[in-house]
């Protein structure tokens, strides 16, 4: 696998990376998966840094390998993309690393809330990704074919989000999509939680 594609130009441009790391590409409680130079394999923790007082791996973090299968090391986070975590003592919880841009993705239904969108807008913010916004479900706005609301509508979020590019579409039609792509450099990371108000964040790159 080349550590190009998946991102370590953006991660640490003009170094090469250690044949013993990869990148996480999905995280489920205890075990990984991570994309190294040899493929794609399934890790653990290693029991050391299962029990140090930090962040354990998640979606996006380049990481140590050891034996091929034990993620022994969590390489510094270029951007992360976290949420306080309730409990005794307010902590992080860092829910993906080391992105280059971050899809905020809303409905264009009952759902739709720009109050809502400026929320996430923050934590884009903090997290250090550029964010670009995606109004999903474009088809069900306006009068078909002409769908003459959507400048309306697109016009409204960008008063919500000043600079931030806004792009209408319809993943059901599939129309609009073609524009995503004019935002994306080959070997960016992207992530894409979803600003409806019962969707949890998912990520993916």
């Amino acid at each position: 696998m080349d550590f190009e594609d998946i991102g370590w130009a953006h991660y640490a441009p003009q170094t090469v990376p250690d044949p013993a790391c990869g990148r996480v590409a999905l995280g489920h409680r205890e075990h990984f998966i991570v994309w190294t130079a040899d493929g794609e394999v399934t890790a653990t923790v290693s029991g050391h840094l299962r029990h140090l007082d930090q962040d354990q791996p998640c979606v996006g973090d380049w990481v140590t390998l050891r034996d091929g299968s034990v993620i022994s090391q969590v390489l510094p986070r270029r951007t992360k993309l976290s949420r306080k975590e309730a409990g005794k003592r307010v902590r992080e919880q860092v829910l993906a690393a080391n992105m280059d841009l971050l899809f905020i993705v809303s409905g264009l239904d009952r759902d739709y809330n720009p109050r809502r969108l400026e929320r996430y807008l923050v934590l884009a913010y903090e997290s250090g990704a550029r964010p670009v916004i995606l109004l999903n479900k474009a088809d069900l706005r306006g009068d078909l074919p002409d769908r003459s609301d959507l400048p309306e509508i697109v016009r409204h979020t960008e008063q919500h989000a000043p600079g931030v590019p806004v792009i209408a579409l319809s993943a059901l039609e599939k129309w609009g999509l073609d524009a995503i792509a004019g935002h994306v450099e080959p070997g960016q990371t992207h992530h894409h939680p979803s600003a409806s108000s019962s969707a949890c964040p998912e990520a993916g790159f």
